[in-house]
């Protein structure tokens, strides 16, 4: 089966496999032939897109990744390590610019709190949001979403996705 390397990260691997797009159970037979093998964490193809995602335990190294070359003969794991030592080379600012935007958030949650005697952003801004909401419904302009909607939203998943601890 012919195949492309969409992405390959320690421990993931994304390949797109148009032969499995609108075969379920094509997709289905791949997932059960991956699945069991030594070293894989997890595996998730979906039919729909072509898309075949694979954990694997990454302190293995590529070795159960082996097992994939008797499904899919053209994929290397010389490539894949290419593409792995590339990536940990490579420079990463979006983690650089999210971590400067979350020091950014402390630093000015820390003056309100400081300004506010105590109370925060956390607070605060579901408080403004609250009062937004309820100046617009007073008004009988009912248009959704608001702009403080989108503000809302934004700032909830900047702080979910950018959580100490989590991963991309």
């Amino acid at each position: 089966m012919h195949l492309q390397v969409i992405h390959v990260l320690p421990g993931r691997l994304r390949l797109k496999v148009p032969a499995l797009k609108a075969d379920p159970i094509r997709a289905r037979a791949v997932q059960e032939r991956i699945a069991p093998q030594a070293g894989i964490r997890k595996v998730e193809v979906n039919p729909a897109t072509g898309s075949v995602l694979v954990f694997y335990d990454e302190s293995a190294g590529l070795a159960p990744l082996g097992s994939l070359q008797e499904l899919f003969p053209s994929l290397s794991l010389t490539e894949l390590q290419d593409r792995l030592t590339a990536c940990a080379r490579a420079p990463t600012p979006r983690a650089d610019a999210a971590e400067d935007m979350a020091e950014l958030f402390r630093r000015a949650n820390a003056q309100v709190a400081r300004i506010t005697n105590g109370l925060d952003l956390r607070v605060l801004v579901p408080l403004a949001l609250i009062a937004l909401a309820l100046l617009q419904l007073r008004s009988g302009k009912t248009a959704w979403p608001s702009w403080y909607d989108f503000l809302w939203f934004a700032f909830s998943s900047f702080l979910l996705l950018n959580r100490p601890g989590s991963s991309p």
